[in-house]
């Protein structure tokens, strides 16, 4: 008796099998985050756990149906998937709801479906197995399911940021220059974005060699896409000498100008070698003084520093004199 095509009256109650795993408690998750409209009262309704070791009744269930309880993955109950064997209780709470199309649920779909009937896993991480040991640790149930529940919304925070947020930003703010490169031609993009999401969205469904990223607080990142292998150590000095010059500090050595890390009087940029970016501050450093140089200088030693000709949509070729001189004062 599977019931929730039908389900219609306010709900009061949500109710889990004994020891719930990933399954019904991700398919509660999609209820209490997108089910209001289609099940009033669900998104502040209490959460319960039929503790006995048998399927209740189909009075119970009647009952539960009357009162408005919803139940998840007990036979018989509103949310059953055994008599669907080939979706999990989150796909199906997923089609009800119609979000099973989004793309910021994807990953989570696949990994209860992968979990659920295949015992398979993916970027999620091994989240149903940590359940598993929860309960072996002895651990209250309901806390369990507040934990689990508290644990998806972080990751489909980061879900929805990069397929809903930076997807956005992107489309409208970013910025893209072509840059000659040989017989090639590179993507650049810039963008005055908080998103942290939004250069990696760039480089994965854009192809982006580079990423330049203002923020609101005035800092500069440059981040590189690691499939096109650029060498950007002559990016690096370019901007740490220009920066000096604004700070009136003395100028360094090309070596040093080029050194990973941070360097004495530009402390402000940070060459991070690993990643191949050049990052003026970060999340975790917000007190970082932002960089004097102006975005448009940063995009002209990027783009003169990339390119074999300084030939770029939106940029001045005569500036590449500008930019040479840059250059040939850390040479």
């Amino acid at each position: 008796m599977t019931v929730y095509y039908k389900y219609m009256q306010k709900v009061i109650k949500i109710i889990f099998p004994n020891k719930p795993h990933l399954d019904p408690i991700a398919a509660a998750w999609l209820l209490l985050k997108y089910g209001e409209n289609k099940y009033p009262g669900i998104a502040g309704a209490p959460l319960s756990v039929w503790k006995s070791g048998q399927n209740p009744s189909l009075g119970v269930l009647k009952e539960w149906e009357e009162q408005g309880i919803v139940s998840l993955d007990i036979e018989g109950g509103t949310f059953d998937h055994h008599s669907e064997k080939e979706k999990s209780v989150t796909l199906l709470v997923a089609e009800v709801l119609g979000v099973d199309k989004n793309s910021e649920l994807q990953a989570l779909l696949r990994y209860v479906q992968e979990d659920d009937l295949a015992g398979l896993h993916n970027n999620f991480g091994d989240l149903a197995g940590v359940i598993k040991c929860l309960y072996k640790q002895g651990r209250d149930i309901s806390n369990i399911i507040k934990v689990t529940l508290s644990i998806l919304d972080a990751l489909n925070f980061k879900e929805e940021n990069w397929h809903i947020g930076a997807k956005r930003e992107f489309e409208a703010k970013a910025k893209i220059i072509k840059i000659k490169r040989g017989n090639n031609k590179l993507k650049l993009i810039v963008i005055e974005s908080d998103n942290v999401d939004v250069a990696n969205y760039a480089k994965q469904n854009h192809n982006a060699a580079a990423v330049i990223q203002k923020n609101s607080n005035g800092h500069v990142h440059i981040f590189t896409n690691a499939f096109h292998r650029l060498n950007i150590r002559e990016i690096v000095a370019a901007i740490r000498l220009r920066e000096l010059e604004l700070n009136n500090k003395p100028i360094r050595k090309l070596a040093e100008l080029r050194r990973p890390g941070k360097i004495i009087d530009v402390q402000n940029w940070f060459y991070h070698d690993a990643l191949n970016a050049m990052m003026n501050g970060s999340a975790a450093l917000a007190e970082t003084p932002p960089t004097k140089i102006s975005l448009d200088e940063i995009v002209g030693i990027v783009v003169y520093g990339l390119s074999n000709d300084y030939i770029s949509a939106g940029y001045q070729p005569e500036k590449e004199e500008y930019f040479r001189n840059i250059y040939n004062r850390i040479r």
